[in-house]
């Protein structure tokens, strides 16, 4: 029997780096609604959780369900168990039966190719069919030059242009940072062999059994989470096991809206996923 995930996005205002990007032009719409779009290209059914009135009125306008979710939620993750649990309240205990996992697909994450949700749905169903241990699957990119460079630019220049991730020899996440790894992925060897380099590029993207969510939102902020600021360090910190969906670069530049610069990177490459 297929399994049945639902999209949850979980959408804040208050970005430290980018307050009220939700509400950004990018292209013809704002972020969040070509977010939305990304996720209802896939069929799968799609929740948007934000604790702002003008994100709830954007979701009026445009018909996609949202709910209201607590201000002090410290990350997407949070944010996502708790809209989890509120769907439940509101449409009733069914409706926990009518999903098998759940998606969080960033709401500054609208390049996510459709492919990516099938290779992650894939990938769920046969680690649970095999009975593989798992509690949450996440997708890496192998990153690409381009990348690279932009990302050690932002770094010198005192921002965060992502996260990588190194796993051990199951694909089991060892560590997440938003710094460069593994030691020695500097500038001069990713352009002289990066081919050769292991270093991935993580898309904050997860697909959660529902009880390692529901745990999540009963754990405390954890030390590595809070010095990175990296949600899914919680679960690396206290032992769940992260596995990395890693794929090969893709075809187009990829980019998350981080920052404000970063809205004209993403236009450039909407067309890719559209």
């Amino acid at each position: 029997m297929q399994l049945k995930p639902i999209i949850i996005i979980p959408a804040r205002y208050n970005s430290s780096r980018f307050p009220g990007k939700m509400l950004e032009k990018l292209g013809d719409k704002t972020v969040l609604e070509q977010t939305i779009e990304t996720g209802k290209r896939t069929g799968i059914p799609v929740y948007v959780a934000t604790d702002n009135r003008d994100i709830a009125n954007l979701c009026i306008r445009i018909g996609q369900e949202y709910v209201m979710t607590d201000p002090d939620c410290k990350n997407g993750t949070e944010r996502c168990a708790e809209a989890m649990v509120k769907l439940i309240d509101k449409h009733g205990e069914e409706f926990s039966q009518e999903f098998d996992y759940v998606i969080n697909l960033q709401g500054d994450s609208p390049l996510i190719p459709d492919y990516v949700f099938k290779l992650m749905m894939e990938e769920y169903e046969q680690l649970a069919a095999h009975d593989k241990p798992f509690d949450i699957i996440t997708p890496a990119f192998r990153m690409p030059m381009e990348t690279a460079e932009r990302f050690l630019d932002c770094r010198a220049e005192g921002k965060a242009g992502g996260t990588t991730v190194v796993t051990d020899s199951n694909d089991r996440a060892i560590y997440f940072s938003k710094e460069m790894i593994p030691y020695g992925a500097d500038l001069t060897n990713i352009r002289s062999s990066s081919e050769k380099i292991p270093m991935y590029y993580h898309i904050g993207m997860y697909a959660y059994k529902p009880t390692a969510l529901f745990d999540y939102a009963h754990m405390e902020e954890s030390a590595l989470e809070r010095t990175e600021g990296l949600e899914q360090l919680r679960f690396v910190e206290n032992g769940y096991h992260v596995h990395c969906m890693k794929l090969l670069p893709l075809h187009f530049d990829f980019w998350e809206v981080n920052n404000p610069e970063d809205i004209e990177i993403v236009e450039k490459s909407l067309h890719h996923v559209r």
